[in-house]
């Protein structure tokens, strides 16, 4: 995979910042063993009353610091996942440890629970996760790559992507290739386990679910359809900085039906062709019921702020910054891609 030296430098200082934390952390957690066996050491040098005097007093100074040590601990627990995430990343491409610290950000951030990342990575060995000989960086240059399973394959400009090993590729070679927006917290658990639809999953859809039976999961053959923030929402990295994320996929021909954008006239201009390849926005969407019929196959990451390289993911995506504090980030993103459309 390519990267820029903004990138590397990027990478390097996340991970810098990350371990200066976890020494600063490690030191308090120090103190606080210490302070446990200094309590058991006063039960052995002062009389009964002495000491339960004395361990109350210790017990309440520690009372006070419990918000403090929780949040510590906490953040203890996200470098360590950082961490996992960021080995993880490192695994699927030679060059890595560039580009890591973006993946593994986005893998690993705004998880409810750190318990929820560790039970899931458990499942799963993750050095044979991805596989660096098919992951590349597309660039922004337009290429038509044929067809696949009947329906046309468009390169994905403007994205990283991260190849998954899918021992048993041949049986799914033939198939369609279309796409599915993610946010961050979805992400590993697909990867690990699949597609589902929402009812399998035990969870109520985020987006509704027009068109489907409740359990549809819904994929497009446009990159840039699937990566609309109503369903790829972008995750702030770091300040000016933001990731986005779309799964690449493989779709069994004959198993899906087509219907075109769902997107209200709030989520983009109704005038406006979201991709240039898609003419009125017709067959955008791909419904299928049954999980067996799609596969995962690759990760898509792709980044925004004022320090990404334009060269890489497009002037536009440079342009969205914390500066405009009444417009959000995913808000931003639509208008710049919304008038790049109309300047076809």
């Amino acid at each position: 995979v390519a990267t820029t030296g903004v990138a590397a430098t990027a990478g390097q200082a996340a991970m810098d910042a990350q371990a200066a934390q976890a020494a600063e952390m490690s030191l308090i957690l120090q103190a606080v063993a210490f302070a446990i066996v200094s309590i058991l050491d006063l039960f052995y040098t002062l009389n009964e009353a002495s000491a339960s005097e004395e361990v109350g007093k210790i017990l309440e100074e520690m009372k006070t610091m419990q918000p403090q040590l929780q949040q510590l601990l906490d953040k203890l627990r996200r470098i360590c996942a950082f961490l996992s995430g960021f080995a993880m990343a490192a695994s699927c491409t030679k060059n890595g440890d560039q580009l890591a610290s973006v993946l593994a950000l986005v893998l690993t951030e705004n998880f409810e629970t750190t318990e929820e990342f560790f039970t899931l990575i458990r499942c799963r060995d993750l050095d044979t996760l991805f596989d660096e000989r098919y992951s590349k960086q597309y660039s922004l240059e337009p290429e038509f790559f044929g067809t696949q399973g009947g329906q046309p394959y468009f390169k994905p400009c403007g994205w990283l992507r991260f190849s998954l090993n899918v021992p048993d590729f041949e049986h799914y070679r033939d198939w369609c290739v279309a796409y599915h927006g993610t946010r961050n917290q979805a992400a590993l658990s697909i990867l690990l386990r699949g597609l589902q639809g929402p009812q399998s999953r035990g969870v109520v859809a985020v987006n509704g679910q027009v068109g489907g039976s409740g359990n549809t999961i819904y994929t497009s053959p446009s990159v840039e359809y699937a990566a609309h923030p109503a369903y790829a929402k972008l995750v702030q990295l770091g300040t000016e900085r933001w990731g986005q994320l779309v799964l690449q996929c493989r779709v069994r021909p004959g198993a899906f039906h087509c219907q075109p954008s769902t997107l209200t006239a709030s989520d983009w201009p109704e005038d406006v062709c979201i991709d240039e390849n898609f003419p009125e926005n017709r067959g955008l969407e791909w419904l299928l019921e049954d999980e067996c019929d799609v596969i995962v196959t690759a990760l898509l990451v792709r980044e925004f702020g004022p320090g990404v390289d334009p060269a890489a993911y497009g002037r536009e995506a440079a342009r969205v910054s914390e500066k405009d504090l009444d417009t959000s980030a995913d808000r931003q993103w639509i208008q710049l891609r919304a008038l790049r459309q109309r300047q076809l």
